[in-house]
């Protein structure tokens, strides 16, 4: 779970008014929970601006009890030689 959080920047703010740290306990709890979890990407986009990027795509994500197909937004900025997201959406 370390290196899935490391993957956000420390500027990341969750969706839906969570704080940081309530948004990590939640998520953490949610893949945890799950005994398998399947993902696949489609239909990848990414446009850079300087030192930001837009990753838009089709995410297919399921496990035992979930199966969900949707569009997915990230956002992310270079922080030295890394990319780190600061921002994403799934509608």
């Amino acid at each position: 779970m370390d290196a899935y959080f490391d993957q956000y920047a420390t500027s990341f703010v969750p969706a839906g008014g969570l704080s940081r740290s309530a948004w990590e306990k939640v998520r953490r709890q949610r893949i945890l929970s799950k005994g398998q979890i399947t993902h696949e990407i489609r239909d990848l986009q990414v446009t850079l601006d300087g030192e930001m990027a837009t990753v838009k795509f089709e995410q297919l994500y399921a496990t035992a009890q979930t199966h969900w197909v949707g569009p997915k937004i990230l956002r992310l900025q270079r922080e030295g030689v890394r990319w780190r997201i600061i921002s994403e959406s799934a509608n």
